[in-house]
């Protein structure tokens, strides 16, 4: 499934479908995003050919990411993502402490997030005045 699809499943109400792949899918794409758009270097090669990728937690604490997405929108990404004193709705989801039938207002929130990110990040480019006008 593709984010379009994920984000069509929330729209659908299909919270659970939509977060399970979601959750991953973001933190992916906010290492692309910092790496190719922003220029940081957030995957490390070793010597070996193994590949450290940089934390969920260090890649929100880039100036670059939240000058870029604004810092309520990272507080509320740390919130529901990162922080254990908080919700940590990541860590319930990755390891099964949620069912299909308690995603709750997290699951909204973040599948919104999302959506919201999803809208910001494309670049808004002006459309060309017809012939004739």
């Amino acid at each position: 499934m593709c984010s379009s699809d994920l984000l069509h499943a929330g729209l659908h109400g299909d919270f659970a479908t939509a977060c399970h792949i979601l959750v991953p899918q973001f933190e992916n794409g906010l290492r692309v995003f910092a790496q190719e758009s922003l220029g940081k270097t957030v995957v490390n090669i070793e010597k070996d050919g193994t590949q450290m990728a940089g934390l969920l937690k260090r890649l929100l604490a880039l100036p670059e990411i939240t000058t870029t997405l604004g810092e309520d929108l990272i507080f509320d990404l740390q919130g529901l993502l990162v922080m254990q004193e908080s919700v940590n709705f990541r860590n319930d989801l990755s390891h099964g402490l949620l069912g299909d039938r308690s995603m709750g207002v997290n699951a909204i929130y973040f599948w919104w997030l999302c959506l919201r990110i999803c809208v910001m990040l494309v670049p808004i480019r002006p459309s060309k005045p017809a012939e004739g006008s």
